[in-house]
């Protein structure tokens, strides 16, 4: 019998770190002092046979620096071995080694784990190595790196070279060079200005808020949170202090005493205009926060608005910056992305507040009860973000996961915002990880007819992966296969057109024109049966049974346009996890080289989220919309960005469009078409990219679902620091 095996064993070689086994995904290793500043290696390295088919399996380690929450995943250099080499700018305190997998079998696996401080002559060495490996085993030449490498330093300087190569290296750690600690580098070269350009004095102020305040039993921790609004620009506020059974009443009348705005929960008056604010001992707010909020709250006469938020560790340093993304109906029903920054208008929860200890109500549920109560075709424009860090949660008030009694409301709560929609909600199950849903809607019956529209050219070993995938692991029934055929002439590709044509779900079409691929899925669309339509690119490979079920009960939804699948590449690294606009002057994909288990910035590679567009390699969207908006660009985008401008323009039409990581696929992107290495080739993307750039200049100048406080230069949701002064 196969047992899960859940205990890692690690065995530490050196004497300046500890270990600490936090929970059974965690390694904590704390270093006795602080270490220099400069190049480390990490290294993990299997000590028994369960710890090698731990890495033959794929599985692999994420490394987190200090209180960074980004991770970098190692690398594998050897069967046996995974090693990371990064700089650090400031001391080392701490690594955090983190898992996904657990092991089958009997035998627990053993790691010996080596920190090692090292010369920036070996951190060379070791990334040249690695890319020179990594590039010899794609075929490539396994010099072409250091000769390059050569010539950029001589070029254009030794830093220069070595951004480059860290950026081949490993991509997420592209960041490093600018500051291994970058939460730390924004707030004190970019937050400063930008709370200085949102600081309003006003001359009138007319918001009031009314901050429910939880306190459980920590006299210190209720007095910072209190400090805290002692020091707010903002006049307009009271404070109800709730909980205070283990609080002692010497102490809540010292307290009260204090100020002539703490009242007790039970004796405050709450107006239906009051805005309310939802903190525990230990919050804080920044100094300027009700200001800001009240300038925002006065301008828009939204009654509701959020802002981003970060955690304030035990030692009072502000870490784990959320920077969200503007109101995402969708990935809220699936993750609390919102999390406590939030203030709402207390008439919305008139109902709740009849209710006894109300207040003492988790913020999710009080927030989703808050927005039942806004119209949903109103909801876009009276619920606000600001994307700056007013408030700060004390990181031990976090929840792990909720009671039966809170998921019991949850789920009630979810249900009654559905049915406003119209959807047929079906059931909420958990979702991937802690602290996540999974919403699974009802297909409308009869069973609609899904198209997959496949283009080719000859590549028959690609598409015949593609077809075959789709044919074996498709839950769903009813779908058609139509296969495009781009002028094909390799004789193998046609005899198996021939016979796969055969096959009652299949059809072949000609397309005898040249290369096109608005016009191809234009032409494949007209000749589909279905009502919904999928745009299936001939270098995927289906991965998960369910993956059609996943995207049609969504595309079926009234709201939404398109639909897009999680795709990885061979290597089980994330190829698309959603397109974001803006990136590289126009737009990328999302959390592109991320590990397979990664949760992603705010879980968002684990959980459904609106995007303004997901790649068309597998885009699911009903035929109708398609029509309304006219289909793929023919003209102006013959090969690159028509899925990203056909998204914008199903966005335009009034649909949401989002990503589902419950549909998953390989993606060998773009082999069958190959590269844009031609001087022809170039001068029709460099034209592709001028035409995005002019149709969709605000869309990509500002990306709703994508936070302006994240980088612009990578796909790796990291902190903009890249034009800091």
């Amino acid at each position: 019998m196969t047992t899960l095996t859940p205990a890692f064993s690690f065995s530490l070689k050196n004497k300046l770190w500890q270990t600490e086994l936090q929970h059974k995904f965690d390694l904590k290793i704390k270093s006795i002092n602080p270490m220099p500043t400069g190049w480390y290696r990490v290294t993990v390295k299997a000590k028994n046979k369960a710890a090698l088919k731990f890495i033959q399996d794929s599985g692999n380690f994420y490394l987190h620096q200090n209180h960074n929450t980004l991770s970098a995943s190692l690398i594998k250099e050897a069967d046996d071995k995974l090693a990371l080499v990064f700089l650090r700018h400031n001391p080392l305190r701490s690594l955090t080694l983190h898992w996904h997998k657990l092991s089958s079998g009997e035998q627990a696996p053993s790691f010996s784990i080596k920190v090692k401080h090292i010369s920036v002559a070996s951190a060379w060495y070791y990334m040249l190595s690695q890319v020179s490996r990594k590039q010899a085993a794609e075929g490539g030449s396994r010099t072409y790196i250091y000769r390059i490498s050569r010539a950029r330093s001589k070029r254009a300087g030794v830093e220069v070279a070595l951004s480059k190569l860290v950026k081949e290296y490993h991509p997420q750690l592209s960041y490093q060079l600018i500051s291994c600690e970058p939460y730390s580098y924004w707030r004190q070269h970019k937050e400063p200005a930008l709370l200085q350009a949102e600081r309003c004095r006003c001359d009138t102020p007319s918001v009031q808020f009314h901050i429910i305040l939880r306190a459980k039993d920590n006299l210190n921790a209720l007095k910072q949170t209190l400090a805290s609004l002692s020091t707010q620009s903002y006049p307009l506020w009271q404070v109800s202090l709730a909980e205070l059974a283990l609080v002692s009443p010497v102490d809540t009348e010292a307290l009260l005493q204090q100020d002539n705005r703490l009242f007790r929960a039970e004796n405050a008056h709450i107006a239906g205009t009051d805005y309310l604010l939802f903190l525990q001992e230990g919050d804080a707010l920044t100094p300027d926060s009700l200001a800001i909020m009240a300038n925002t709250l006065q301008q828009t006469g939204a009654p509701l608005l959020y802002t981003d938020h970060d955690l304030l560790n035990d030692e009072g340093i502000r870490v784990a910056p959320r920077f969200k993304p503007t109101w995402s109906p969708d990935f809220l029903m699936h993750h609390n992305y919102i999390g406590m920054a939030f203030t709402v208008q207390a008439a919305l929860l008139h109902e709740e507040m009849t209710q006894p200890k109300w207040q003492l109500q988790h913020h999710y549920l009080l927030l989703l009860s808050a927005i039942k109560h806004i119209k949903p075709t109103a909801r876009a424009e009276n619920i606000v973000h600001i994307p700056l860090v007013l408030m700060h949660q004390a990181q031990k008030n976090l929840k792990r996961g909720y009671t039966p009694s809170m998921l019991a409301k949850l789920h009630h709560l979810f249900f009654d915002l559905s049915q406003q929609n119209n959807e047929p909600l079906l059931k909420i199950t958990k979702g991937k990880a802690d602290n996540l849903f999974h919403l699974h809607y009802a297909i409308p019956k009869p069973w609609p007819l899904v198209s997959l529209i496949i283009p080719t050219r000859d590549a028959l070993d690609l598409t015949r992966t593609c077809v075959n995938s789709i044919l074996l692991q498709t839950q769903y029934p009813h779908y058609e296969i139509i296969i495009i055929d781009n002028q094909s002439s390799d004789p193998e590709t046609l005899k198996w057109f021939e016979q796969i044509a055969e096959n009652e779900k299949v059809r072949v079409l000609k397309y005898n024109k040249p290369f096109n691929y608005s016009a191809i899925n234009n032409f494949g669309v007209s000749q589909a049966k279905g009502s919904v339509i999928g745009l299936v690119n001939n270098d995927t490979e289906v991965i998960n049974k369910q993956w059609l079920t996943e995207m049609l009960q969504h595309a079926c939804r009234p709201e939404i346009g398109c639909v897009g699948a999680k795709l990885y590449y061979f290597d089980d690294t994330i190829q698309h996890g959603g397109v974001i606009l803006g990136l590289w002057g126009l737009a990328g994909h999302a959390h592109k080289n991320y590990l397979k288990y990664e949760r992603g910035h705010q879980s968002r590679l684990q959980a459904v989220h609106n995007l303004s567009a997901v790649t068309a390699a597998c885009l699911l969207v009903r035929k109708s919309v398609f029509e309304e908006v006219g289909g793929l660009e023919e003209y102006h985008l013959t090969v690159a960005f028509n899925d990203v401008d056909f998204c914008l323009k199903v966005q335009q039409a009034g649909y949401r469009n989002l990503f589902t990581p419950y549909a998953e696929l390989y993606h060998y992107e773009s082999k069958s078409r190959g590269k844009e290495d031609t001087p022809e080739k170039k001068a029709r993307e460099q034209g592709e990219i001028s035409y995005m750039q002019q149709k969709w200049p605000e869309n990509i100048a500002k990306d709703p679902f994508y936070n302006p406080n994240l980088t612009r230069l990578r796909e790796d949701f990291s902190i903009n620091i890249d034009d800091a002064i």
